[in-house]
């Protein structure tokens, strides 16, 4: 488990800015809540990564983080227990900021204005759809 000044330093967020996340805003919550003085939150690699990708989103895709608060929550859940090792290779697909899964190396593509699931647009798509 990582302590929360260490997620700082990971993910270029401030204090502030990961309790804002963490906690008034439950958009990234930490694994385990602060015990008092000297006993900071502590944060999984999978929830650090979920912070880290939030990160991306917002500064580099300009995407209000609050109004897509359910996808974060089920991306916590889909990194949950999935080993390190197993992410290899393999890509993150968002489809039209609501449901996102987990592709392993070769399955996907990138693309633009490419037709995915439901007729959405979609960054990534199964390879041979």
């Amino acid at each position: 488990m990582i302590p929360a000044g260490r997620v700082q330093i990971l993910t270029g967020l401030t204090a502030n800015q990961l309790r804002e996340w963490a906690h008034r805003r439950d958009l990234v919550p930490p694994d385990v809540e602060a015990g008092g003085p000297g006993r900071p939150a502590l944060y999984s690699w999978q929830t650090v990564l979920l912070l880290r990708i939030a990160v991306v989103l917002r500064e580099r895709f300009r995407i209000e983080l609050q109004a897509h608060k359910e996808l974060l929550h089920a991306l916590h859940e889909l990194l949950s227990g999935v080993p390190f090792p197993a992410l290899r290779g393999g890509v993150l697909a968002l489809r039209a900021m609501e449901h996102g899964e987990l592709l392993s190396e070769g399955m996907a593509r990138v693309g633009v204005g490419v037709r995915g699931m439901a007729g959405r647009d979609a960054l990534f798509h199964p390879v041979g759809a």
